[in-house]
């Protein structure tokens, strides 16, 4: 009963013929749940030392309020603060992952 859907594709700034393959695994389970993994391998010359983060965006039913996730956390973090997150897995609701920048 559960679906995997996979999407394969090469993301990179518009300016740049280096980027990332990346791969896009969502494995869907008959009760809704929906575990997504992505993974990303660097393309090209041209790459920053600092490699830039892959990012999703996703529009999801209102009725969806929690996150989980393994990998740092709970707070928001950057390179130069990540020192103090700790790699775990993590739940929050989505009011408490948004952030007003």
């Amino acid at each position: 009963g559960a679906v995997r859907v996979s999407v394969r594709t090469f993301v990179a700034p518009p300016t740049r013929q280096a980027g990332f393959d990346v791969e896009y695994r969502y494995d869907i389970a008959p009760t809704g749940e929906i575990h997504l993994t992505v993974t990303g391998t660097p393309r090209g010359a041209g790459l920053p030392d600092r490699l830039p983060r892959i990012g999703l965006e996703a529009a999801l039913s209102p009725a969806i309020n929690r996150a989980e996730w393994f990998g740092l956390g709970q707070n928001e973090n950057y390179p130069d603060s990540q020192a103090a997150a700790l790699v775990g897995r993590y739940t929050a609701t989505v009011d408490e992952l948004f952030t007003p920048y």
